[in-house]
């Protein structure tokens, strides 16, 4: 008869699979990282947030308003309108989620500035005359009356609290010779100069770059970019607070939008390297990247939302705007930029918006500490010393029991304990459950 293979003891077993879970902790393969993402979403839909009033509203360019205003693009001159409106009632950020990078496509102002310019350079230039002012009057007045523009470069001025968003290619190669920066957008970004090798930020850097018209940049109180974090899975989780371009650091739409309401300029704030960005006391918390792991403050439509022909018809009380964060965005189906979040599978850009700026104002985080890799090995460690040496000691019964125990602390209390909340103040009635 073949001598029997011998028996390989039970705690070799448990420790060459305990070997082999760390091997796939340092390696994170990608099917483990789908695992941790769907355990963070369903997480995520336990974490309820405090009942209070979001200090964020929505003016929604809907489907309703595209019906009953015309398709889009609109003339910029309803945008104008919205901003003089906004500004009225008191909003004290407007935060304006339309990316206008080039001037508006309006013929009838082009066919007015031709004949303008045909009538100064031939008629007007053999002599003037009374009528031939008035007319070249005429023509100012229709120009201006179609420059909406300069309607639009005119409100956002005029309000003081408009930001604008810009758009950054982090496709382009960075190694390319970046185009002088002009100073009306180096403003806009964040001080960071590294004293020591540690203080270089491993953040995303950007060759190229989308801006608004020069004169709404002039003219607004800030602009952020409007770049967008997407995990494997396709769902957005993360904010990139801050994106490398030209040598400067530019905070996202969001971060600025909240900066302008806590009254902190661009020159207050502060990038701590491995840390987060302090804003004159308030440290927003980030990874290495400078990117915040958002909590969402609910599901999609969380936020007021009004839509923009009911607000531009003053069919919404103005009271609702004042003291506000008020976000103008598109949430219409076809021009609305939709992505998934843990919460909800359909969600525009202005609401993970409104999440990251509700977030940092109620300063309700999200932070990994930094011991949580430490715990997580230590827990693998200890998993492994039980299932190689007490476990194969007890009775099934028991086993089951006690594996049942550890899997329940492990899932409920380690995962919910490696990331620790910040919290802010709540008051009010409950608008998000």
């Amino acid at each position: 008869m073949p001598k029997p293979r011998p028996k390989i003891p039970t705690f070799v077993v448990g420790i060459i699979l305990t070997l082999a879970v760390l091997i796939l902790y340092f390696t994170r393969l990608g099917f483990l990282e789908s695992i941790e993402l769907k355990t963070f979403d369903w997480r995520a839909r336990l974490d309820k947030p405090p009942k209070a009033l979001p200090h964020v509203v929505i003016v929604s360019i809907d489907d309703d308003s595209l019906s009953k205003m015309g398709r889009w693009p609109w003339p910029r001159s309803f945008i104008a309108q919205m901003m003089d409106f906004l500004s009225k009632s008191g909003a004290k950020i407007i935060g304006a989620d339309i990316l206008f990078s080039e001037p508006e496509e309006n013929h009838g102002l082009k066919e007015i500035q031709s004949l303008k310019d045909i009538f100064v350079s031939s008629i007007l230039k053999r002599g003037p005359t009374k009528e031939k002012t008035r007319f070249l009057r005429y023509l100012k007045e229709a120009e201006a009356h179609l420059d909406n523009d300069s309607k639009l470069i005119s409100s956002v001025k005029k309000a003081g609290n408009v930001i604008l968003p810009l758009y950054f290619n982090t496709d382009s190669p960075v190694s390319l010779p970046v185009k002088s920066i002009p100073p009306y957008l180096e403003k806009n970004s964040l001080d960071h100069t590294p004293k020591a090798k540690e203080d270089v930020l491993p953040v995303v850097e950007a060759g190229g770059i989308t801006v608004p018209i020069p004169g709404l940049v002039i003219g607004s109180a800030g602009i952020g970019h409007i770049n967008r974090h997407v995990d494997a899975d396709g769902a957005t989780r993360w904010e990139i607070l801050v994106i490398k371009h030209g040598g400067r650091y530019f905070p996202s739409f969001s971060l600025q939008v909240a900066m302008r309401y806590l009254n902190v300029e661009n020159q207050g704030a502060r990038i701590v390297s491995g840390k987060g960005i302090d804003l004159g006391g308030l440290l927003i918390p980030t990874d290495q990247s400078m990117r915040l792991l958002i909590r969402f403050w609910g599901p999609d439509g969380c936020f007021p939302r009004y839509s923009f022909f009911d607000v531009i018809n003053e069919k919404i009380p103005p009271a609702i705007f004042k003291d506000k964060v008020v976000l103008l965005g598109n949430t219409a189906q076809g021009i609305g930029d939709f992505v998934p979040t843990p919460l909800s599978s359909h969600v525009p850009g202005v609401e993970i918006a409104a999440n990251v700026i509700q977030n940092i104002l109620t300063k309700r985080f999200l932070i990994r500490p930094n011991w949580a890799s430490g715990a997580e090995v230590g827990l693998i460690l200890l998993f492994g010393v039980i299932l190689s040496f007490l476990l194969p000691r007890l009775r099934a019964k028991w086993g089951v029991i006690l594996m049942g125990v550890l899997l329940f602390i492990f899932v409920f209390g380690f995962h919910t304990s490696s990331f620790t909340m910040g919290s802010g103040s709540s008051s009010s009635t409950p608008r998000c459950s």
